[in-house]
């Protein structure tokens, strides 16, 4: 698989002033804590328009047609203002092209700071003792997804507070995806490398998983889920087992311990216990708690060398329902031991 890192500007742009208006569930509360300290404060006029540019995202999230969230799609395919605004009514347009010249000063002093970070990260994540984890990874990814249907991937880049590690995403098109940079240590490369290979197998390998996953959550419309924290927090059954599923294999799951090392089984636990979820995102606990629940499964499969199947998402479900359990009675504790 060709792999491609790429920088739009104008896409880290749009990144900025959406993840400032918070308008998902998705945007980094902790990015805009930093950006912000690192600002003058914002204006009356800027904090009005942040709230008007959030209700436009919201307006478009799932919008059928030319315009899809993230917006960033546009930006990063056509690289110009004007197409990010096409299909908006001209109030909308005009808080689009408002909000972007508000903002315009505060971005190029974020932009010059984290530019070159970025730049220097493709530099290391191209060095061939990364590139052959990456390719490991993708190997196993292949045991329990079957073959990639990619040819390549390119990766396009955002900025992230330095000493964060970032995230990333899918919704900008057939073999793309975005990654949000902040940390290059070694540590912030690997930790990048996962999300990399994380959200390459959402894109490139789960085609016939997401059938089965399709057909298991539609013989279960009779279930209780739909009050789940997690269906709430993700929007749909089918993501929350997905992430939950994916996360348990790349990030902090098998892959992580046979190719990364990142975090040990202990201190999984440590985090789930120690760390105050009040302040910290419902996600993460989620996917650390489905990385120990899922280990044995995960392992079992390995060994085996079988493809995920109906029998591995049924347990996956009970999984969750255990976690929602525990969850709604405010057992956090015990999570790390499901």
């Amino acid at each position: 698989m060709k792999i491609k890192f790429k920088i739009s500007e104008l896409a880290n742009q749009l990144f900025f002033i959406s993840n400032l208006s918070e308008w998902h569930f998705s945007c980094r509360k902790q990015y805009n804590q930093i950006w912000r300290g690192m600002l003058p404060p914002f204006t009356k006029e800027q904090e009005k328009s942040l709230r008007f540019f959030g209700k436009v995202l919201k307006k478009y999230e799932k919008s059928k047609g030319n315009i899809n969230f993230p917006i960033l799609r546009k930006a990063i395919n056509e690289n110009n203002i004007d197409s990010i605004a096409l299909g908006m009514n001209k109030n909308e347009k005009e808080v689009i092209k408002n909000t972007f010249r508000l903002f315009r000063r505060a971005f190029r002093q974020i932009w010059q700071e984290s530019n070159p970070r970025l730049r220097q990260f493709i530099s290391l994540i191209q060095e061939s003792k990364h590139q052959r984890k990456i390719e490991k990874s993708f190997k196993i990814i292949e045991l329990y997804f079957g073959k990639s249907k990619c040819d390549g991937i390119t990766a396009y880049l955002l900025m992230a507070p330095q000493k964060e590690w970032g995230g990333g995403g899918g919704n900008i098109g057939p073999g793309r995806l975005t990654m949000e940079i902040g940390d290059i240590s070694p540590l912030g490369i690997n930790w990048s490398s996962k999300t990399f290979i994380h959200e390459t197998t959402h894109k490139c390998y789960q085609d016939n998983f997401k059938k089965l996953l399709r057909a298991f959550v539609k013989s279960s419309l009779k279930r209780s889920y739909k009050d789940f924290a997690m269906v709430k927090y993700f929007g749909e059954l089918e993501t929350v087992l997905n992430e939950a599923i994916t996360s348990s294999i790349v990030e902090e799951g098998i892959i992580d311990r046979l190719i990364f090392k990142f975090s040990s089984e202990e201190q999984l636990k440590r985090n789930i216990i120690k760390i105050d979820w009040t302040k910290s995102s419902l996600s993460s606990l989620f996917r650390k708690s489905a990385v120990l629940a899922l280990y044995p499964l995960n392992l079992r499969y390995l060994e085996n060398k079988k493809s995920i199947e109906l029998e591995y998402i049924e347990q996956a479900f009970k999984f969750l329902k255990k976690f929602e359990a525990e969850y709604k009675k405010g057992r956090i504790k015990e999570l790390a031991f499901l």
